[in-house]
């Protein structure tokens, strides 16, 4: 059958593509229905994965066009289909199902650069079960080169965002990206938004979403197991910070507020834990005139941790960290913990040269285990150098990998951006080790998962001593053992930030979005986005 697919792809993708938006692209078969692909990578393999969990030997018809639609089928059931099957490119071919109810198709796309020039190919599967038909989501197959970055329109400038995925897999049919908040300006001084955008992988677009209860920057967002988006705390307007939330209803599109926080909460860090509650924990609680009294603003990092429910909106206080910390990583682990990592714990002033005072971060390299099964707390093994906003990640054997952050390794003890990774392991009451140090030392970069290579994908940040601190757009995969180079963000014309988001796609690729880059004389939001193609 690969064979076949293969000449139905080639036919299509020969074809100039007109492609329609459509806001009704996602199947009517939640739960049901389902189709993943993967991009048309010139010398890689291309899969499509589709069928239906509730239909074991059961059949599915594939059609491929060159356009999305959407068209109104005669026919009782039925919504609009995200195709265009009065195309000429029309090609439908049908599959029988295996026992588990699904199919995949594979073939290998020709080593040959010209076909990442032709237009995209969409495609959608109709599943036939004992419940009837059930219509997937429409995907897309982008023809692309490895290792590339495709610019994206322009959206609303803003760094210190959140960007979160409205599906938690890939199976679900809803495969776009929810942007809240941020800001414009510095660290120090941010210009908060209350603005949020939806990124639409099918169409490669932007949509302007809802606003937020007011405006955000530097706060939280997880995916609940619901659906729903809640964010949590953040820097607004003046350098205030808050203990409100919202919830964002991608079936209705629309916020409303959620529970507030115990208390105000900044640069602190959540996670979805396995039985669908949330934990925050730390972040500063006032950032107010920051410009001028940074060291007092740093010293209001909390010590704080609480728990949400989502099924009662209410906030559960838990034990006290170790240490108030913000800037600092969550990361859960295959058995439901979650390793909590260093972090800024306060701020001091310094003499520069014995004369001249400075005020600087003081970081922790206090490391802590949470158990949501009792609510407590445990020590674990501490960083080898203490630092924060920093990335981290759970590798596939339970390790997490820790990449660069801010460290005290700058003049007179200043804040400067590390090249320092390190790997924790659980064994033993857990110990940290060396990993493969990066080539630039960075903070406030982004760290994700790359299923592909069992490793993680750093992209960009701050780099050097803050204050002096220009972005980055250094890429790179790291193993843990090994990290390697690879095309510098934004490609032949590299394009450093920091600040961004960057975000995983139901197709293998990222989303890579806004940041800020540090001038000479000013700081530039940037509007700027990618997908990243591996």
């Amino acid at each position: 059958m690969s064979s076949r697919c293969a000449v139905l792809f080639a036919v299509c993708g020969a074809l100039a593509a007109v492609p329609g938006q459509s806001s009704v692209c996602r199947g009517n078969g939640v739960g049901n229905g389902f189709a993943v692909s993967t991009p048309l990578t010139t010398g890689r393999t291309t899969t499509l994965l589709f069928g239906s969990l509730t239909a074991p030997g059961g059949f599915a018809s594939v059609g491929l066009s060159d356009g999305i639609g959407p068209t109104n089928l005669p026919l009782p059931g039925f919504g609009p289909l995200c195709l265009d099957i009065n195309s000429g490119a029309l090609a439908v071919e049908h599959f029988l199902l295996d026992a588990s109810g699904t199919a995949l198709v594979t073939f290998a796309v020709p080593n040959d650069p010209l076909l990442a020039t032709l237009p995209p190919i969409f495609g959608l599967a109709a599943v036939f079960d004992a419940a009837g038909v059930s219509i997937t989501k429409t995907v897309r197959f982008q023809w692309e080169l490895p290792d590339a970055y495709d610019a994206l329109p322009a959206a609303a400038p803003r760094s210190l965002h959140t960007a979160t995925p409205l599906s938690h897999h890939v199976f679900q049919n809803d495969p776009r990206v929810l942007i809240a908040g941020g800001a414009t300006g510095s660290l120090v001084a941010p210009v908060p938004t209350a603005t949020t955008v939806l990124f639409d992988p099918l169409t490669r677009t932007f949509a302007n979403g809802p606003s937020l209860s007011l405006p955000r920057s530097l706060h939280g967002a997880v995916h609940l197991l619901d659906g729903r988006i809640l964010l949590t705390g953040g820097m607004t307007t003046g350098g205030l910070v808050t203990a409100t939330c919202d919830l964002f209803d991608p079936v209705t599109g629309t916020i409303t507020p959620a529970a507030s926080m115990h208390g105000p909460r900044t640069g602190h860090a959540t996670t979805l834990l396995f039985d669908g509650r949330v934990l925050v924990s730390g972040g500063f609680s006032n950032w107010q005139n920051a410009d001028t009294n940074f060291a007092a603003r740093l010293g209001t990092a909390q010590g704080t941790l609480e728990v949400y429910d989502p099924v009662t909106d209410t906030w559960t206080l838990g034990p006290l960290m170790a240490i108030g910390r913000a800037g600092h990583s969550q990361t859960l682990l295959f058995d439901g913990r979650v390793l909590i990592a260093g972090g800024v714990s306060t701020g001091q002033t310094v003499l520069a040269g014995g004369t001249t005072p400075i005020q600087v971060p003081v970081f922790t390299p206090n490391c802590q285990l949470f158990d949501p099964s009792n609510g407590t707390l445990a020590p674990t093994a501490t960083l080898t150098l203490a630092r924060g906003f920093h990335g981290a990640s759970l590798r596939p054997d339970g390790s997490v990998l820790v990449t660069g952050g801010a460290a005290s390794i700058g003049s007179y003890g200043a804040a400067a951006c590390t090249n320092s990774c390190v790997s924790w392991s659980s064994g033993g009451g857990g110990a940290w080790t060396n990993a493969a140090s990066l080539a630039v030392g960075v903070a406030f970069h982004t760290q994700v998962d790359d299923p592909s290579s069992g490793g993680a994908i750093v992209l960009g940040g701050f780099t050097g001593e803050f204050g002096f601190a220009p972005a980055s757009a250094q890429a790179v995969l790291h193993t843990g053992a090994v990290a390697t180079a690879t095309a510098p963000i934004g490609g032949s014309t590299p394009s450093g930030r920091a600040g961004h988001s960057c975000t995983p796609l139901q197709d293998g690729t990222w989303l890579v979005f806004g940041g800020q880059a540090p001038g000479a004389t000013a700081v530039t939001t940037l509007g700027s986005s990618f997908v990243h193609v591996r």
